[in-house]
Order: structure tokens, then sequence, then C-alpha cells
């Protein structure tokens, strides 16, 4: 039992040893290595299967596997010496180019030119910087593109339908935005042609509003009138160019109740040009709290700071 042990670990060396054989003797003809390995297979079954013990099947078994072995050599050792042939014919191919052209390797043929030449190309072909923008032209670029959307601008009331105050106060805030535009342009000393754009903008500007509160003022009193529903709550404006609103909650039967809601919605409110707030505890003709609310005409271009605003 002992020696067939022995004999069996001594194949699986020979075994390990015939990869080591590839790498060692890679220089070496594939056919030796392939008749070596086969005579090695070969001399290994006969060997074990002489008084070993090793029944023949597993002897056989391991002189497969070392003729299988063999073949990889074979076929490692073919395909090597078949890329080194291939790499030896380009590499013979680019000494004779070499020596043809009289180049070192890896070189590029070079133009040679005179100084002037040298230098009429770099003239020839380097592009000139774009000009920079001053101030004012990046300014009536600017200027120039919101015009043309403004121009364009139309509110409908049946897009407003469907409109919560935090969405109308955003169509708001584009005119704010403008007006800012509009007032930026003021120190940058702009040409007689220029400085008539821009006043030719605000006039723009102007006409869209008058257009537009109107119409964002009758959206607003429903669209809070839906968002106080669930408090109970009602609104809705009315009057000339419907610049009042009236809010309604049973909380308004208090003064603070009132003084803390109006402190929060005035901002808002003036913004959209409303001139009149009424506040309300219940529905009904009956005693009620009002404000007058410091807004610019809808036709007027202006600049804000908190609830203050400059007229431009």
């Amino acid at each position: 039992m002992i020696k067939s042990t022995f004999r069996i670990i001594a194949i699986v060396i020979a075994f390990v040893l015939s990869f080591v054989l590839v790498v060692a003797l890679h220089n070496a003809n594939p056919y030796l290595l392939l008749g070596a390995a086969g005579a090695t297979a070969f001399a290994a079954y006969k060997w074990l299967c002489t008084g070993s013990g090793v029944p023949r099947r597993v002897a056989g078994v391991l002189s497969g596997l070392l003729t299988l072995s063999a073949l990889i050599i074979f076929f490692a050792g073919s395909n090597l010496k078949k890329e080194r042939r291939e790499a030896a014919a380009v590499n013979e191919q680019s000494k004779l180019a070499l020596k043809g052209s009289n180049l070192p390797p890896a070189a590029e043929p070079k133009a040679v030119t005179s100084p002037q030449a040298s230098n009429n190309d770099k003239r020839d072909t380097k592009k000139p910087d774009p000009p920079a923008k001053s101030p004012a032209d990046d300014y009536m670029e600017r200027l120039q593109e919101a015009h043309k959307i403004a121009r364009a601008l139309k509110y409908a009331p049946s897009e407003l339908t469907d409109a919560t105050p935090e969405s109308i106060i955003i169509l708001v805030a584009v005119f704010d935005g403008w007006a800012q535009l509009y007032e930026r342009g003021g120190p940058y000393g702009l040409s007689p042609q220029q400085e008539a754009e821009r006043q030719a903008f605000k006039k723009t500007l102007s006409a869209k509003q008058l257009e537009a509160f109107p119409l964002l003022r009758d959206a607003y009193g429903p669209a809070m009138r839906r968002k106080l529903w669930i408090a109970d709550g009602k609104a809705k404006t009315f009057g000339a160019a419907l610049k009042t609103i009236e809010f309604v909650s049973g909380s308004f039967a208090a003064n603070r109740n009132i003084q803390a809601f109006h402190d929060k919605a005035v901002s808002v409110l003036a913004r959209l040009r409303f001139a009149r707030v009424q506040y309300k505890w219940v529905d009904a003709d009956v005693e009620y709290t009002y404000y007058e609310v410091s807004a610019p005409k809808d036709s007027d271009v202006v600049t804000w700071s908190g609830s203050t605003f400059k007229v431009q």
C-alpha cells in the first residue's frame, strides 16, 4: 500500500513538473516536448501497473492526465513559435523600411522651412480671439431676450382656473424679475440706441402688466377660497379692476387673529396690486375690518424690497 501511494505521489509530481516544462523550455521545439511528455506518460503507466498494486483504471487516469498536459504543451509551444515568427517578420520589414528612408526608429519626417515662412504660417493659422463683450453688450443681450419673451406673453382666464395661490405668486415674480433687469441697465452708460431699446422694454412691461394683473387678482380669490375651505374660510375679489379682496373666517372675530393674518398676507397682496383687503368673521352684511394696501398701479414697473417698492 505504501509503495502504491508513493508511486501515485511521484506521478502527480511529474504531472506538475510537466507544466513547469512549458515555461522552462518555452524555446524548445514543441514536437520534442510532445514526444518527451508522451514517453513520460507511457513510462508512468507501465511503472504503475508493474508490481505496484495500483489498479489499471487509476494508472490509466494518471497517464491520461500526463498525455493531456503534453497536448497543452504542444499547442502552447506551437502558438508561441508562430507568434515569434510573425514578430520577427514584422521586425525585419520595419528595419528594411527604416534602412531605405535613412530615418531613425519612431521618427517622423520633418519639413525644413525658413524662420520667415514659419512665422507666416503661424500668422495665417492662428485664429483671432473674439472681442470681449462689454458689460453693456452683455446686459443688452439679456434685455433683448427678455423683451422677446415679454412681447409673446399672454394670460388667458381659462389657464388660471385651477391655479394655486403659490403658482399665481410665481407668475407675479416674473414681472418683478423683469423690473430688476430694467433697473440694472441704468449705471451701464448705454448708447442712445441701447437706451431706446431699454425704454421700449419698460413700455412693453407696463402694457403686459395692465393685461395680466386684473386676471391674476381675479384668479387669486378663488385660489385662496379653495385653500381656506378646509379651515371653513372663504375669499373673494371684487370692485373696480378687482382690486379689493375679502377674507371670511370665524377666527376673525378676534382682532389679534386679523392682525396676524394681515401681517403675513400684506406683502403678497401688494405685489398683486390689491388696493384694499377686508376681514369678516361671518359671510353676511355685518361690521368688518379693512386695511388700505400700499401698492403700485398695475402699469407701474417697480422693484421690491420686502413690502416697500420703488417705481422705475
